[in-house]
């Protein structure tokens, strides 16, 4: 995502990941998740599931995800940023991606896994 900040801006990437908060960078993490899972589906597939495009998908989890509570969040945004770090590395090939067992959104247990073990909200 750092490629689309201007390039006339001479920064390094660690430079570029200070400047976007954690939020930011799980909110780029999960589109990208989302949209790579949706490339990846059948059409026969998404036409079982309504026919939505991805954005309509995506608007539809977004909504479920604004009724969870704060440490709910945290988790689901720890499991994705941690996925799309390991999964999206530049050098996975996307055979070994799409054949990976984390590549999918994080289920409702796995967010409670993840909760128990979230440090203390500071």
């Amino acid at each position: 995502m750092y490629h689309f900040f201007d390039p006339n801006e001479s920064r390094t990437e660690t430079e570029l990941k200070r400047a976007v908060d954690a939020k930011t960078q799980a909110r780029f993490a999960y589109l990208r998740m989302e949209i790579a899972i949706y490339h990846n589906t059948s059409d026969e597939k998404r036409k079982e599931n309504g026919g939505l495009s991805y954005w309509r998908l995506i608007d539809s989890k977004l909504a479920q995800l604004c009724d969870k509570s704060r440490d709910y969040l945290r988790a689901f945004n720890a499991i994705i940023l941690a996925r799309d770090q390991g999964l999206f590395d530049g050098k996975n090939k996307w055979d070994e991606i799409k054949s990976n067992e984390k590549f999918q959104i994080p289920t409702k247990e796995d967010v409670h896994m993840a909760i128990r073990t979230l440090p203390a909200a500071g």
